[in-house]
């Protein structure tokens, strides 16, 4: 009987093995090659239990013939360039690695981490430089010489996805410095004082103070000069990092069973502690705050190859994809999508303290809600277009600067706008709803030696 229950088991797996070697696999130039047959644009109506759904956004597919998967660490100034940093004026707490030093006679602020800082709630031994985690820059009146790191509040509040912004263009009131240039005065400080070979894909602008036809108020924020936030991923190879599987840089995670995705019980539990520590090690945050050429901040944590663990793996075809997401949205979970994007997303397992597994997969900025916070979207909804008319803002069609009172609420602003990931070689939603390690560990993949 035994036996008989192996060898079923075992023909079983047979079955199982077949199937999956029967999927259909493609490579990531013909993904790319399917996105720009479609204009680069996914463009659907839905049917959905909350109404119709219109779909028009960018699909994002890196223009690369290999799809590797690596291994990365954080990357960090040089140490020489510490101690001279360490040579000048002390800002900040005791305890803050915060120094402002002249640069060709410009005074240059940079907070580079905490002594003995805290990694998953536990402090470190990590002093001087080995504490080093991050880069932020301040320039002008970024500086706390100045009296505050933070720019006064300026409003309207708009936001405008990469793929619909003129790089060329000035956003925010009271400044002629153009996304582009932004993105120059960021890059500048990275090759001054990380090095060069670092690149940096914009993905969507911030405009606090943004340029409109009227007037919605005599308050002063809607007076004073504005200045933008600019979210970008690295790219590596070409191909963006879009965070780690517990913490996706400004993206978040929807928690099925959670209020907010800010708070996410299940990424602290003590039996997925082992598998954040890598990817906590590998910080990905990039945003610049900028107001003109001579007052702003980068908050700039980049990576760095650690080594390739496959040259090449197969993906799911982007129409499969696509399906996978239309289900999510006829069951009526995302209510709004925003854009979709091929990448990597960030794992490590509990021996992997310093470093993490690059691993394909998607990502669909959307409004996810779960079946059981439908009622709480629903109030939540309600009561925010009631209390906060500055969220009632939407682009003009003649130009997407432009912004006027519509009625309609920025997905950007919802308490459940998320970046839901998705399997890049089963096509499948990785929906955050239990304590399980599998979704958090580094993955099994799928060669092309098993196709």
């Amino acid at each position: 009987m035994k036996n008989r229950i192996a060898w079923i088991l075992a023909l079983m797996m047979v079955l199982v093995c077949a199937a999956a070697n029967a999927q259909e696999y493609v490579s990531v130039s013909e993904i790319y090659a399917q996105a720009q047959a479609m204009g680069g644009v996914w463009q659907q109506t839905f049917d959905t239990p909350n109404g119709e759904l219109v779909v028009d956004v960018p699909i994002t597919v890196p223009d690369v013939e290999r799809m590797p998967v690596i291994t990365v660490e954080q990357a960090k100034i040089s140490e020489a360039f510490f101690n001279q940093l360490c040579q000048g004026k002390k800002r900040g707490n005791s305890d803050e690695l915060q120094y402002e030093i002249d640069v060709d006679a410009e005074p240059v602020e940079f907070f580079l981490g905490r002594e003995y800082d805290y990694i998953l709630g536990e402090q470190t031994d990590n002093t001087g430089y080995d504490a080093v985690s991050t880069m932020w820059i301040y320039h002008g009146a970024f500086r706390s010489s100045e009296g505050t790191t933070l720019m006064p509040m300026a409003r309207p509040i708009t936001y405008h996805e990469i793929a619909d912004v003129d790089m060329d263009k000035a956003y925010m009131r009271g400044s002629d410095l153009t996304v582009r240039g932004m993105m120059r005065l960021w890059q500048s400080d990275i090759e001054r004082y990380v090095g060069e070979g670092y690149v940096l894909a914009p993905v969507r602008i911030e405009v606090k103070g943004s340029n409109v036809i009227e007037n919605p108020g005599n308050n002063v924020v809607y007076e004073r000069d504005g200045y933008t936030y600019v979210y970008a991923d690295q790219l590596i190879g070409g191909i963006p990092v879009f965070g780690g599987i517990s913490n996706l840089s400004s993206r978040t995670f929807n928690i099925a069973y959670e209020v907010s995705a800010q708070t996410n019980r299940i990424a602290d539990s003590e039996l997925l502690r082992g598998y954040r520590l890598g990817t906590e090690s590998c910080q990905t945050s990039l945003v610049a705050i900028c107001k003109d050429e001579a007052n702003y901040r980068t908050e700039t944590e980049l990576l760095n190859t650690r080594s390739v663990e496959m040259e090449d793996v197969p993906l799911a075809p982007l129409e499969r994809v696509l399906e996978s997401i239309a289900a999510e949205i006829e069951a009526g979970h995302i209510r709004e999508v925003v854009s979709v994007s091929l990448g990597y997303i960030l794992y490590s397992n509990p021996d992997m303290t310093d470093y993490a597994w690059a691993i394909p997969r998607w990502t669909v900025d959307c409004v996810y809600v779960a079946d059981n916070m439908k009622s709480h979207y629903a109030y939540w909804e309600k009561m925010l277009s009631r209390s906060n008319p500055e969220y009632e803002l939407a682009p003009t069609i003649e130009d997407p600067s432009v912004y006027v009172y519509t009625g309609e609420m920025s997905p950007h602003n919802s308490e459940y706008y998320t970046s839901l990931p998705i399997d890049a070689q089963s096509a499948e939603p990785i929906l955050i709803t239990t304590g399980s390690v599998e979704q958090f560990r580094v993955p099994d993949l799928v060669t092309w030696d098993q196709i």
